[in-house]
């Protein structure tokens, strides 16, 4: 997998303990082999050098695709007496 990443401060942080990472990873997936590539938001807190707070965000329906099971996932999602 191949990532590229971006760096920074949120407006208002004023001690710096927080930092927002973006960044898009690119690769194969194992199931299919075929190509992807997934977008990430990850917010890292941290206080007196430890990590206090991590949040990522992704796509899951991305993901999905990246797996080769998206109709699996949207599939999940409709209601019981429609599948």
């Amino acid at each position: 997998m191949d990532a590229v990443a971006d760096l920074w401060a949120p407006e208002g942080t004023a001690e710096f303990d927080t930092i927002v990472v973006e960044f898009t990873a690119h690769g194969r997936t194992v199931r299919t082999g075929e190509p992807y590539r997934l977008d990430y938001i990850t917010v890292v807190t941290a206080r007196d050098g430890l990590i206090t707070r991590y949040r990522d965000y992704w796509s899951p329906p991305a993901a999905a695709a990246a797996a080769g099971d998206l109709p699996n996932l949207l599939d999940s999602l409709r209601p019981e007496a429609t599948r």
